[in-house]
């Protein structure tokens, strides 16, 4: 009797450890490089959730994982991906919004710029033939068959818990193919049938490619995209529309990933049953920066000031292009998610983005030098900074006095190719700009002249750096900063000294520049031309920062 109890309960256990967890919902994930990722990871993204995991794709030992064990899912969660995909947040946003009984799995495979004929387990091998040697190289990582390395994979999940869904980004290779939805057909019944699963319970979520609202070099793809529903019954589109993307129109930003994840999880929460919930993802230094005001990224159309002087900035963070017949001057950079917006203003006013040779800043804050360094890889332009301002800008903020020890501040450093010093003049192709130190702010902040011609008429142009004293600035006993209140004194004399007729600076927002633009588009000419009001504002900000000095020193111990 006894022998037969401890068989039974033998057997029993057997079947409890083989039984998959009906609460372990997992997801495939498959694609070229929008899905395969590489973004940089930033603090938060860091941030594990033991409910949602990934399945090692490879034997890793830097990190201590085994091919085809189960971990939580801290990025890269691939061995070949070195950053962040959108699989991050998607993976985060289902934890968070599923019941606390229910666990995320993913398994993802990525091969970058390969046709949807790769993942054709019958086709793959001829479209093999024909691809790029480093596409080969790629696809003989996973054995030379992607399709059958992701079964294998998705064969070891199912062990543990039960495919909900699959996510594929694909579409860029194939983006004036019009065979693409049925080719994405071929590929879902092809896994339905090898993974013994019902159609009917398996949803598949397509995301579009880069939007053409961002200049999507294959946003005509989307298109296309948009016809897999009509092919494939259980099929769904995720719009990519506002997302962020790199310079190269293609690939996403960060940002962009982290929202294009969420996306693909609030598309997919409602078809299961379940309601989104409205947590956030933790805050990146852009998203924080958006999480301020969502105007700094929000596009504006670009639109000429003044003789040469060209406005291609966002609603929020305010760029200046100068052009001239040797190249053009472009101030301020701003985060590195607006670079995509600055050179698709540039191009719109028909200049090209790669003449500019010249890169200036206001000031060093990650909203006005994050996205330097990107566009010094793209136009090779000379990177001009005050030089009480380098150290900050080519440690990538990790210097400044006030945001230094802020992770969300910090932005990748950047060489300075000339250090500019208090009245230097910056000269291109009769172009002659003038950097005037304005410290207080940032100790390098920077305002900027310049003439320009309209109408037979020249006009004195500032761009003012910054006068502002931010939130949490200590004006008296700042041992980071001893002359700070001083400096900004310098500042408010020197802005007075400056002779303005447009008024112009590093945020629209300090000259009413909706205003204004809203008078230029009516036919008024001179619409920016506001000497009186650049006296208004300079006294404003001067009185501001008495107040604040006065309010501060009033709260110093007696002794002092």
């Amino acid at each position: 009797m006894v022998l037969l109890f401890l068989a039974v309960l033998l057997s029993t256990a057997t079947q409890a450890a083989a039984d998959p967890d009906p609460n372990f919902y997992i997801y495939l994930c498959f694609g070229q490089s929008n899905m395969e990722g590489g973004r940089t990871i930033e603090e938060q993204d860091l941030m594990g959730d033991p409910r949602f995991q990934v399945l090692a794709d490879f034997d890793n030992p830097g990190r201590g994982w085994k091919k085809g064990q189960w971990y939580t899912a801290v990025p890269p969660l691939t061995r070949r991906t070195k950053g962040i995909s959108l699989v991050d947040s998607f993976g985060r946003t289902m934890a968070a919004s599923l019941p606390k009984q229910i666990r995320v799995g993913v398994v993802k495979v990525g091969v970058s710029g390969t046709k949807i004929e790769l993942w054709d387990k019958d086709g793959f091998r001829e479209y093999l033939a024909t691809a790029d040697s480093w596409k080969v190289k790629i696809a003989d990582e996973y054995g030379g068959n992607p399709y059958g390395y992701l079964v294998e994979l998705a064969k070891i999940a199912q062990r543990d818990g039960v495919i909900k869904g699959i996510l594929l980004h694909q579409g860029e290779s194939n983006a004036e193919d019009k065979d693409w939805p049925r080719k994405v057909k071929v590929v879902y019944d092809n896994l339905m049938k090898d993974l013994n699963l019902a159609p009917e319970s398996v949803p598949l979520l397509a995301g579009e490619v880069v939007n053409v609202d961002q200049g999507g070099e294959k946003a005509s793809a989307n298109e296309i995209i948009g016809k897999l529903p009509e092919m494939l019954p259980n099929s769904y589109v995720v719009s990519s529309a506002g997302l962020l993307c790199n310079a190269d129109h293609l690939h996403f930003t960060a940002e962009g990933y982290r929202q294009f994840g969420k996306r693909y999880a609030e598309k997919l929460l409602p078809i299961l049953g379940y309601k989104v919930s409205e947590t956030k993802l933790p805050a990146t230094s852009s998203s924080l920066s958006v999480q301020n005001d969502p105007d700094w990224i929000k596009p504006f159309p670009p639109f000429k000031i003044a003789g040469s002087l060209y406005y291609v900035g966002s609603k929020g963070l305010a760029n200046y292009l100068i052009t001239t017949p040797r190249g053009h001057i472009l101030i301020n950079s701003d985060l590195e998610e607006n670079v995509p917006l600055i050179q698709a203003s540039v191009e719109r006013l028909g200049f090209k983005f790669t003449d500019i040779k010249v890169l200036l800043i206001s000031h060093a804050h990650w909203d006005h030098d994050a996205g330097s360094n990107i566009i010094k890889k793209l136009t090779g332009a000379k990177y001009m900074v005050m030089d009480a301002d380098v150290p900050v800008v080519e440690s990538g903020g990790k210097t400044d006095f006030q945001y230094g020890n802020v992770p969300a501040s910090l932005y990748t450093p950047t060489k300075v190719d000339r250090v500019l010093h208090d009245g230097d003049e910056v000269k291109l192709g009769g172009a002659v700009l003038v950097a005037h130190l304005t410290p207080g702010h940032t100790k390098g902040c920077t305002t900027w002249t310049m003439k320009v011609k309209e109408a037979g008429q020249t006009y004195n142009v500032v761009v003012i750096g910054s006068p502002n004293v931010n939130p949490g600035y200590r004006l008296v006993n700042n041992t980071a900063y001893p002359q700070i209140a001083a400096d900004y004194e310098k500042m408010f004399r020197v802005l007075k000294s400056l002779p303005c007729d447009i008024f112009l600076g590093a945020h629209g927002n300090y000259f009413d520049f909706e205003t204004k633009y809203a008078r230029l588009k009516g036919g008024a000419l001179a619409a920016f031309v506001d000497p009186e009001g650049y006296k208004k504002y300079v006294a404003d900000k001067e009185q501001a920062f008495k107040t604040e000095l006065a309010k501060q020193t009033a709260a110093l111990p007696r002794s002092q």
